[in-house]
């Protein structure tokens, strides 16, 4: 399986095998300072800056769960090869020598006891049969057979050398399939289910590679937010202390400013443990030997960007049901009942076979006389036959073809099921982008009018018009808006993936293509 990226200035896919130099290089460095650390002192941290595109192209050659996928069609393509040995002709030989004696007579002149006969036999034969797509099976045979020896007329030789060939052609059961036929058609359609497994495991392991990007992101995001409010509350309890001190606040602010300072120190060790947490669950999808990636640390170069779009969902749903690889799987299976319902129809009519062969052979005290006589088609074998039987009750043949129907009835019934599961995900998706791209609105508007009333209300302090309780909370307030803010872009970010996922259309917005090799 290889991955294709589609560079949009181009026609040309640029596979991840022959892929630019430099980005190889980059994600060889990548791999092998990962690598690395784990041999190297625990003590000495590594730092990695990877893009999310960088992340994806890691994955898509490191992810556990894609390498599994990976075998699965390589399995399929073996069993359908093997499948099509059912076409295969078979060759039989068999060299045989024989002796039989029998009855004994005393031989009064030669004074012993003599035997009535004593023959001996050398056969060979040869045997070439098989199958033909159409239903027909096919027999060459050819034999040689040498019997000499002495019986009550004295001693002899004969050479009754034969050839023939057979066709046999099924008129009734297993004549427009059969089980070998079958077993083809649905290895072809289990061979597709598996490349399109890779197709699904591709953009769920894009998905949660990008949601996982997004979350590293923010937690790192969100301890710079954590420190600035450290700095503000550490200054803010510096100026307190000094105004307790000349006597212009009662020690209580003091105590106050100082709580706060150790509140947002936990608040601060949660947020970097998130982080490393984030950074694990990132390093599992990379795919890499985690042992291995121990001590690294991994830095998003890119940012939370936001780029508003919208969704028509109709548009969606036609995507949904006409790329969802899941989706196809399913139908597959609709198809594979389909042929096994055909197959246990053919399976109800009688056996019904017409058998044609012709045949020459040679009987002669010579072999070269036994031999003329084929050349010559002195002795002709014809054959033509009409075979019939069918069971008197069928019994077993009806209860498989009513437990058919079923199947193929039940596999209507789950690509129904999936088609309204997707599109009801899919207009629960576009409704969530759209509610996390007002939310982002609402959550920079709240930081704008967090950051004036702080503004305001440090002021109000100054002038001994409010309290550091007050300031102290419009403090926490500030970075609970600028978090929000962040989480709201993260949240888009996540959502719009999502969407793409459940519309099956992640490979195409991010310029992939899947090739199963």
């Amino acid at each position: 399986m290889c991955a294709r990226f589609v560079d949009e200035r181009r026609p040309v896919l640029h596979t991840l095998r022959p892929m630019r130099l430099k980005t190889l290089c980059g994600l060889s460095l990548c791999v092998s300072v990962l690598a690395a650390s784990g041999q190297t002192n625990m003590t000495t941290p590594k730092t990695v800056s990877l893009s999310m595109k960088e992340c994806v192209q890691l994955a898509l050659l490191h992810n556990r769960d894609l390498q599994i996928q990976r075998f699965n069609p390589a399995i399929a393509r073996l069993t359908l090869n093997g499948s099509y040995s059912y076409y295969e002709p078979t060759f039989s030989g068999n060299v045989q020598h024989s002796r039989q004696v029998s009855g004994s007579t005393y031989n009064p002149s030669i004074g012993i006891q003599q035997a009535d006969s004593d023959l001996q036999r050398y056969d060979t034969s040869l045997d070439l049969s098989g199958k033909l797509p159409m239903g027909m099976s096919y027999d060459l045979s050819g034999n040689y057979d040498n019997t000499w020896g002495i019986a009550k007329g004295g001693a002899f030789q004969t050479y009754a050398p034969s050839m023939g060939a057979s066709v046999t052609q099924h008129l009734l059961r297993d004549s427009w399939t059969d089980q070998g036929r079958t077993t083809i058609e649905v290895s072809k359609r289990d061979l597709k289910k598996t490349e399109l497994g890779v197709d699904y495991t591709v953009m769920d392991v894009l998905t949660r590679v990008q949601a996982a990007y997004f979350e590293l992101i923010y937690a790192r995001d969100n301890v710079k937010v954590e420190e600035k409010l450290l700095e503000v509350r550490e200054r803010f309890y510096r100026e307190t202390k000094r105004k307790v001190e000349v006597g212009t606040l009662p020690p209580l602010e003091e105590k106050l400013a100082q709580s706060q300072v150790a509140k947002v120190k936990a608040d601060l060790i949660l947020a970097r443990n998130t982080v490393e947490l984030d950074e694990n669950t990132l390093k599992s999808l990379l795919g890499d030997d985690f042992v291995s990636s121990v001590g690294t640390t991994l830095v998003p170069s890119d940012s939370l960007v936001v780029v508003p779009e919208t969704f028509e969902l109709a548009e969606s749903w036609r995507r949904g049901l006409a790329q969802r690889p899941d989706l196809t799987q399913l139908k597959l299976d609709v198809e594979r009942a389909d042929l096994d319902l055909k197959y246990r129809y053919n399976q109800l009519f009688p056996s019904l076979d017409l058998k044609a062969g012709i045949g020459l052979k040679g009987n002669d005290p010579t072999s070269a006389g036994a031999f003329g006589q084929m050349r010559s088609r002195s002795n002709p074998n014809d054959l033509l036959e009409v075979i019939f039987s069918v069971p008197l009750t069928r019994t077993a043949e009806r209860a498989n073809y009513r437990a058919s129907k079923l199947k193929r009835a039940q596999a209507n019934v789950l690509v129904k099921q999936l088609e309204e599961a997707i599109l009801k995900s899919i207009d629960d998706a576009v409704k969530n982008v759209r509610t996390k791209l007002e939310s982002i609105t609402a959550t920079r508007e709240a930081t704008v009018y967090a950051q004036a009333a702080l503004e305001a209300e440090e002021k109000k302090l100054v002038a001994g018009k409010s309290t550091a309780y007050v300031v102290l909370q419009l403090q926490s307030d500030l970075a609970t808006a600028a978090a929000a803010e962040i989480r709201a872009k993260a949240d888009y970010n996540i959502a719009l993936a999502q969407l793409y996922f459940v519309e099956g259309s992640a490979l195409e917005r991010n310029k992939l293509a899947i090739e199963i090799k």
